[in-house]
């Protein structure tokens, strides 16, 4: 998308454009995503080189703006941030691998929430007992006790701490 040189840019420090020998400027726009079959609105942010006229973002400003819709999704529906994610496993010391099976997720499953990627609300239902509800998180470690057969200290650490 191409946009006019702007004489009154809304952010005044400008960074390097990457698409010319010029500078860029920050600028924000209102707009709305459909996630999940939900409208969310959010202020999408995105520079524009002074030189070319183009628009172009950058790793920082693609999170925030997918994170002002993602945010909002797990606030209504009560599901764990990312930080709140790894929060609770550097508590009871957990592999990322180790926790999604606990959970029945796959293997990879809990580093991709750690990460940000969004569970669908039966999962982050699950999730949610498993992080703010210790009497939930006590039954799914007795649930999967066959899982510590080979570990039984670290099962019976991990009970102790969710006791």
């Amino acid at each position: 998308m191409n946009h006019p040189t702007w004489s009154n840019p809304p952010f005044p420090t400008p960074i390097d454009s990457p698409l010319s020998d010029g500078l860029a400027y920050l600028h924000a726009v209102e707009e709305s995503e459909v996630f999940r079959g939900e409208v969310y609105r959010y202020t999408r942010l995105y520079y524009v080189c002074d030189e070319t006229g183009e628009s172009f973002t950058n790793t920082a400003l693609e999170n925030s703006n997918v994170e002002q819709v993602y945010g909002p999704y797990r606030k209504r529906y009560g599901l764990p941030a990312p930080a709140e994610l790894a929060a609770f496993r550097a508590r009871y010391e957990l592999s990322a691998a180790l926790l999604g099976k606990l959970l029945g997720f796959g293997a990879n499953q809990w580093a991709r929430y750690e990460a940000g990627e969004v569970p669908n609300r039966s999962c982050g239902l699950l999730l949610r007992l498993a992080v703010r509800d210790k009497n939930a998180w006590y039954s799914l470690l007795e649930a999967g006790e066959t899982m510590f057969h080979a570990q039984p200290r670290l099962y019976a650490k991990l009970l102790a701490k969710a006791a």
